[in-house]
């Protein structure tokens, strides 16, 4: 790799790499970009961001150098120098960084999570399991914590904790079956991952700026994936589904894109659109409850009631207790006046106020005494939820029942 000294540097501050052969546009466009801009740290950062995007970590870390001896305030350099040191596993290099970036920002849960790890790795144990332990302290419904917590400890608890915070926790399950199967306790350890094929890249979300944005440098399916997301989040609905297209033109086996096509078609109406992107997350992912939701949700919308419940139905057999896909099937039983039906759909739903609003009607009707204690329960769930909509429908049927 040639190292470019540009005009301007100062004393200490790393050289800008030149371009490594055969790099992909979005590194040739930054690499361009910081060259123009040499005294730039944000425009340093960010061609370290497209070269770890676009497959080419090493290339990244000279950047990331740069960018926080030209601006040593800068929070995301040392976030992404810490990442990408310990993506090619140099552990050590990343602690220093990571703890870098604490200094600037001693609040960054990315960060102090990710230091917890790396701490392990470098055979800290003890210092892992004390820093997740005080991040649970900070949130205890920090699913990530409790999973680096059994990390360190080889502790079950931890790990089913953060499997009951995000049951879809494909690492967790792992490494709780893996403690099953050291204690021989092999029809555990089978149960566990009965579902990990489905489950083993998903991870809990976590509110990270940073790591976010550099999923959306990467010319990618998932990488345009992760833009869609944000342009549906901020009311673009259209580009939302230009960029959902673009990943499945890149990778027509991202079921993600075409699971949240179901719903993002349907919404600008466009049937035919909503059908063939079920059709197409039917057939890659049929065990994820999903894409069958949305395309009941979609059925419900156009009328069409049958195909509704049939795809209600599918995602229940993927997910026993989604409780939207029963509250739905619920209703459509009680349009047709199959109470007994509609009663069992909802009380499968748990702890679901529209469920248990619905239920304490059927009660109602049917002069059954539990029906006050469930629209009791209905309504705790809705003040939980903060569902003033539903919360003032509750109170109308409670009234009622006063009267």
């Amino acid at each position: 790799m040639v190292a470019v000294v540009l005009a301007g540097c100062g004393r200490g501050v790393p050289a800008l790499p030149g371009l490594p052969p055969g790099a992909p546009p979005p590194v040739v466009d930054a690499h361009r970009a910081a060259a123009a801009e040499p005294g730039s740290a944000a425009a340093v950062m960010r061609l370290g961001m497209a070269a770890q995007a676009n497959g080419l970590p090493a290339f990244a870390i000279p950047c990331y150098e740069r960018a926080a001896a030209l601006d040593p305030d800068l929070f995301a350099a040392r976030y992404y120098l810490g990442f990408a040191e310990a993506a090619r596993g140099e552990m050590a290099r990343a602690a220093v960084a990571l703890r870098a970036a604490l200094r600037l920002r001693a609040e960054s849960v990315p960060v102090r999570l990710k230091l917890a790890d790396v701490e392990r790795e470098l055979g800290g144990r003890e210092e892992s399991a004390r820093m997740a332990r005080e991040l649970i302290g900070r949130d205890a419904g920090n699913a990530t914590a409790y999973y680096l917590l059994g990390r360190a400890t080889d502790e079950a608890a931890a790990f089913e904790k953060a499997l009951a915070l995000f049951p879809r926790y494909g690492a967790a399950q792992f490494a709780l079956a893996a403690l099953h199967r050291r204690a021989n306790r092999l029809a555990e350890a089978a149960r566990v991952l009965e579902n990990y094929d489905r489950d083993k890249t998903a991870v809990p979300p976590l509110d990270d700026a940073e790591g976010a944005a550099l999923a959306e440098m990467a010319v990618t399916g998932p990488g345009l994936l992760r833009r869609a997301q944000r342009a549906d989040a901020a009311g673009d609905t259209a580009g939302a589904i230009a960029l959902h297209r673009q990943a499945v033109a890149l990778d027509s086996a991202l079921a993600d894109a075409w699971i949240n096509l179901i719903a993002l078609e349907a919404r600008v109406g466009n049937a035919a659109g909503a059908r063939e992107a079920y059709r197409q997350a039917a057939a890659l992912a049929p065990g994820r409850a999903e894409g069958h939701y949305n395309f009941g949700v979609f059925c419900l919308g156009v009328r069409s009631l049958d195909e509704a419940r049939v795809a209600f139905l599918a995602a229940v057999r993927a997910d026993q207790r989604h409780a939207d896909a029963l509250v739905n099937l619920g209703s459509l039983a009680g349009e047709r006046g199959r109470l007994d039906e509609a009663a069992r759909y909802f009380e499968q739903a748990g702890e679901s106020a529209r469920a248990r609003f619905h239920l304490g009607q059927i009660r109602m009707l049917r002069r059954d005494g539990r029906a006050r204690a469930t629209l009791e329960e209905a309504r705790a769930l809705a003040v939980k939820g903060r569902d003033a909509g539903l919360l003032a429908a509750i109170d109308g049927e409670l009234a009622r029942i006063s009267r």
